[in-house]
């Protein structure tokens, strides 16, 4: 309970300092960092969603003394009225640091900041978590790092959903969407949207792909 107390005491009283940052009629960017207060915001309260959800989860399954135990149905009521807002504001986020003709230093980052990165954590990062976190023998993890499972299948399903997703959209703008009209595009990302509601199941393999194609 004090945990939780605690944490929102320091987001109200980020929210309150940062609200004060906002701009009052239009969005202002600082002439020196060249940055948006308003999407540095919207960043900052989104991470805090996360941040905050994953708590949540946690304390669902170990908490054993605070206000929260047994109470399995509201945390996760919350987490879903949370989800509610979270996942589409990070896709709106992402859209928008998207935005910009795909140059070949874009294409150059693209795969420096987000392919490696995101290859590292699946078959790098996550075997020796396991290790740490979850007890899976170190020999084990050292060996799905030596010998990794190149499987799109395994890939998917180790992947963070939104890692995954992130890397697909951004594929698709280089590979699909900056190559066809805007028009086009709009109606053609509509349509897969729809469509993805439509198709998978309940695999760890559609879990990352099937979320990543609905947004």
């Amino acid at each position: 309970c004090g945990v939780t107390a605690l944490l929102g005491v320091v987001g109200a009283v980020g929210c309150w300092r940062e609200w004060g940052k906002l701009p009052s009629v239009e969005v202002r960017v600082s002439r020196e960092a060249g940055r948006s207060y308003l999407l540095d915001n919207v960043k900052w309260f989104a991470q805090l969603l996360v941040v905050y959800g994953h708590l949540l989860s946690v304390l669902d399954d170990y908490d054993t003394s605070t206000w929260l135990k047994g109470e399995d149905q509201f945390v996760h009521s919350v987490k879903d009225g949370m989800d509610v807002v979270l996942n589409p504001l990070f896709c709106v986020i992402s859209g928008v640091l998207s935005q910009g003709a795909p140059t070949e230093g874009r294409l150059r980052r693209f795969v420096q900041f987000l392919v490696i990165p995101t290859l590292m954590v699946v078959y790098v990062v996550k075997p020796l978590c396991n290790s740490i976190f979850w007890e899976v023998p170190l020999s084990e993890s050292l060996e799905n790092i030596l010998t990794p499972r190149l499987s799109p299948e395994y890939f998917a399903a180790s992947c963070p959903w939104y890692l995954l997703s992130l890397v697909t959209w951004r594929a698709l703008v280089y590979l699909v969407w900056a190559q066809i009209r805007p028009e086009m595009a709009f109606v053609a990302m509509v349509a897969l949207s729809c469509a993805a509601g439509y198709v998978g199941g309940t695999s760890p393999y559609y879990y990352g792909a099937g979320w990543g194609a609905v947004f």
